[in-house]
């Protein structure tokens, strides 16, 4: 991501990717009850719910106003670049593939389809740790202050191992899952205290 048009038409594609979910919200919006589910419990039951129209239509909104933030985020720093940060498409992709995944689970839910809700964010949680953790060993302190050869490929492979160990944890149930973020979490706790 080199120039503004290319900057411009990332923007466009994620809100595309971000605001398209709403025509499924549209073509079922009579069969939906007046409140959806919004939050899971451990054991996959939903425990929290929320108005429909706020579902259908406040996700993506929200979803849009925080994409938008992040690419001015961007574009404010890039400005104090020599070249682009290169993890960028991550970041960019990262709030459209998981207002989409909330999306279309909120409106399964809602239509009376049970998810194994548990599951399907922890593959999604796994796919980014393993991109994030492919890219962080290039990050330099040209891209953030933090960075430091050393920390950067430490950083990658505790994402990459965290991604597969996350992975792993779908074949088991949910404390697997907290097991592995826990450790992770420390992990991560222990290199920036002692960098």
């Amino acid at each position: 991501m080199t120039s503004k048009r290319n900057l411009f038409n990332w923007t466009i594609v994620t809100v595309a990717i971000i605001l398209a979910p709403m025509i499924l919200g549209v073509i079922f919006y009579s069969q939906l009850p007046m409140r959806i589910p919004n939050h899971f419990g451990v054991n996959n039951q939903p425990d929290r719910f929320i108005n429909k129209n706020l579902a259908l239509f406040g996700i993506p909104i929200i979803a849009t106003l925080l994409q938008l933030v992040l690419v001015g985020a961007y574009q404010a720093d890039a400005k104090r670049r020599s070249r682009p940060l290169r993890m960028s498409w991550v970041l960019f992709l990262i709030t459209p593939i998981i207002s989409t995944v909330i999306y279309l689970i909120t409106l399964s839910f809602g239509l009376g389809n049970a998810l194994d809700v548990r599951r399907i964010v922890t593959f999604v949680i796994a796919i980014f740790f393993i991109a994030m953790g492919n890219y962080f060993p290039t990050l330099t302190s040209e891209d953030h202050i933090a960075f430091k050869s050393k920390i950067g490929r430490k950083l990658g492979y505790a994402f990459v191992l965290a991604g597969l160990a996350l992975l792993g944890s779908l074949f088991f149930n949910y404390v697997g899952s907290l097991l592995v973020m826990g450790i992770f979490i420390v992990y991560i706790l222990g290199l920036v205290i002692h960098r």
